[in-house]
């Protein structure tokens, strides 16, 4: 009884992932707009945007249909969210010169944000794996 009522609240950490992917998706359409200010031209949001608005679906869908297996998918989003953070530092650094430090700011805590978020994704992930194996 203990683990499915565990399940259940951890199982919401699918949702958040969904909302903050959705969050970022939106935030990359608008951030364009205030190129004046971040020096974040459109190409450069448009080549980031699709994988947000992927992991949005797929978080949501782990959450919605996930029932037995969603910490496996927990720990895919986690790992594909950590993928997603290494390809925003790689865009940030080829355009460091170009990126206003609000676009640079926008882009570091970000990150922070998502790999904070990923990190507990893996543990909540890997501590169920050895309550299992206990």
């Amino acid at each position: 009884m203990k683990i499915f009522l565990l399940d259940k609240i951890d199982k919401k950490i699918l949702l958040l992932d969904s909302l903050g992917a959705l969050l970022t998706a939106i935030n990359l359409l608008v951030i364009p707009l205030l190129e004046s200010y971040t020096g974040i031209p459109r190409d450069i949001a448009i080549i980031l945007v699709p994988l947000p608005i992927l992991y949005s679906i797929f978080s949501f869908l782990s959450y919605k249909f996930g029932n037995h297996n969603w910490r496996s998918l927990l720990k895919m989003i986690a790992i594909a969210n950590l993928i997603y953070c290494c390809l925003t530092l790689y865009v940030t650094w080829i355009n460091f010169d170009t990126f206003k430090i609000l676009g640079i700011i926008y882009f570091i805590v970000e990150i922070i944000i998502i790999i904070i978020l990923a990190t507990l994704e893996l543990k909540i992930a890997i501590n169920h794996n050895e309550l299992k194996n206990k």
